[in-house]
């Protein structure tokens, strides 16, 4: 097979015809909005331009023009240059308005509600894409209420959005089932075999007699894989007979404790070995203790003064970390961290022994707004000094008061 791919061929004009409500500079600014590279470089690009059709015809769907038709486009080869001139021929169609939106289902004044809560208006042009949307709003403003188990019937039918014969005018009928509201009944865990029930609900959102919602349950779903004790987490009603739902938590939990052992060398430090225990769900109430360890010894003195290294006896230097924490603190909503340390370090003039203590009390005083208070205690205590007024034993203690404003919709990611 011999192919011979010649010259590319490049788009050198692009036209719009037929377009009398959206301007020839508006439409060109959309065509390379979402373009590929190729289009980007003006690169001939057949498989864009059809795709392009779907995209021309949204920004007028947006408008209202719903019966819009955008044919495939034209496309000339320049004779000279062998560039290319792309020509898309458009029929805009009339404009459709909303006529009438009927909400079946609900009594007048949850009907008026949700027309409040809907974007798509009486009197105002129909946008099927803001429509699609307006469905999630009705349905979750609905659920919000308490009808959680809502449906819409004619969802999948031509019912929903009814348009006249010349397509200009579009009538809307929502006919939804909400059964009734539900109130939360019983909380059934499964799946928690190390973890403890009455943890589990203080991290939800679902208290007895409470309405049985969707904010609710994806705000208990956030909470509980917050903590970092399960892989997965799924929250479902289960409807009594009664207006009351029993709600059903399936857990699955994440196996807890690490053990590290690392062994190196640095050519500072020279060999050294370091561990890590962890373990993080102490008494199945997500309490977390840690400890940390590292010893080293240095073979290579040349970081410490000259004076220091002919007298230099033991080089050995380490640390060790303990840190502990749990979320509610005798059984309040303090959180509670705590750390410990003691290291021996070789400086340059000096060696010294470092105990550091700290802890943190916390609050959550709104779902956004963080409390936090930390006070901290570090002794130093230096020997084998360089200059005699270098030996001495120091502390330096710190208290640090701290509030986090914390507007993230999802802890989790």
């Amino acid at each position: 097979i011999d192919i011979k791919p010649n010259k590319r061929s490049y788009l050198e004009s692009l036209e719009f015809k037929g377009n009398n409500i959206i301007s020839s500079e508006r439409l060109l600014s959309l065509f390379y909005e979402q373009s590929t590279e190729q289009v980007e470089n003006n690169i001939y690009d057949k498989k864009y331009y059809n795709e392009f059709i779907k995209l021309l015809k949204e920004e007028y769907i947006k408008l209202g023009y719903v019966n819009v038709f955008v044919d495939v486009p034209d496309i000339e080869i320049m004779p000279k240059s062998k560039g290319v001139k792309l020509i898309y021929r458009v029929r805009e169609g009339v404009k459709a308005f909303v006529k009438k939106i009927d909400i079946k289902g609900v009594d007048k004044k949850t009907a008026n509600q949700i027309l409040k809560q809907i974007v798509t208006k009486i009197d105002q042009r129909f946008n099927p894409i803001q429509f699609k949307l307006d469905l999630d709003i009705a349905l979750n403003f609905l659920k919000e209420e308490g009808f959680y188990f809502v449906s819409l019937n004619n969802l999948n039918s031509s019912t929903l959005v009814n348009y006249t014969k010349d397509n200009s005018l579009v009538n809307i009928i929502f006919d939804f089932s909400v059964d009734k509201k539900y109130f939360v009944n019983d909380v059934i865990i499964v799946g928690n075999t190390k973890t403890r029930a009455k943890l589990i609900k203080r991290e939800i959102n679902l208290l007895r007699e409470s309405k049985v919602t969707s904010k609710n349950i994806d705000s208990s779903r956030r909470n509980l894989l917050s903590t970092g004790l399960f892989s997965s987490v799924l929250i479902t009603p289960i409807k009594n007979k009664t207006n009351k739902a029993d709600i059903l938590i399936s857990l699955k939990e994440k196996d807890f404790g690490v053990i590290e052992i690392a062994p190196g060398i640095r050519t500072d430090l020279g060999p050294k070995i370091s561990t890590k225990i962890a373990y993080n769900n102490i008494d199945g109430l997500n309490k977390q203790l840690s400890f940390k360890g590292q010893v080293n010894k240095r073979e290579n003195l040349n970081t410490l003064s000259e004076e220091r290294r002919d007298r230099a006896k033991s080089s050995i230097e380490y640390l060790a970390l303990v840190n502990y924490s749990e979320k509610y603190l005798f059984n309040s909503d303090w959180t509670l961290g705590v750390s410990l340390s003691q290291s021996r370090r070789r400086y340059f003039s000096f060696d010294a022994d470092i105990q550091k203590t700290s802890y943190t009390l916390g609050n959550d005083i709104t779902s956004w707004l963080k409390f936090n208070f930390t006070q901290q205690l570090e002794t130093i205590s230096q020997y084998d000094t360089t200059v005699e007024r270098e030996h001495g034993h120091f502390q330096i203690g710190s208290v640090t008061p701290e509030l986090t404003f914390d507007f993230r919709n999802n802890r989790i990611n």
